[in-house]
């Protein structure tokens, strides 16, 4: 049952969706709607993470699970010491909401993008094992 809920297709919806409540959050006029909508944007992007999350653990050999894991939270953490400057300094020339739309727009152009391009190539493998997977990538070099 909670198969349909490990598939890539989730995964982008959910940054589609996520993409979207930040630009909402962008326009909202006062403090209280800013408030009442933000546990919209949080449940958007826990599903989002959580999402990925189980995606790249239940897709990957145990025997290398925690190899790939650390990279997937080096690239997921890593951005955030470069990100971060980028979003303050726009910040400081165009204002607060319209940088919070950007990041957003931003977002969900990356999202529809991956969208479009991968829409119906992306599968779960057969056979996740190291050696299926070598295998697999040896009979493609020769090619």
């Amino acid at each position: 049952r909670l198969e349909r809920f490990r598939t890539t297709r989730f995964v982008i919806l959910g940054g589609m969706l996520f993409s979207i409540s930040i630009m909402v959050l962008s326009v909202l006029p006062n403090y209280t709607t800013y408030i009442v909508w933000l546990p919209i944007c949080g449940v958007t992007a826990l599903t989002t993470l959580v999402s990925a999350n189980s995606i790249v653990q239940t897709s990957t050999d145990q025997v290398i699970r925690g190899r790939v894991m650390g990279l997937y939270l080096l690239i997921f953490m890593g951005g955030t010491p470069f990100g971060s400057p980028l979003i303050g300094l726009a910040t400081d020339y165009i204002g607060i909401r319209p940088t919070i739309a950007l990041c957003g727009g931003i977002s969900l152009s990356a999202s529809l993008f991956v969208w479009i391009k991968y829409r119906n190539k992306v599968t779960t493998p057969a056979d996740i094992s190291v050696a299926a997977v070598l295998k697999s990538a040896n009979s493609a070099q020769n090619n």
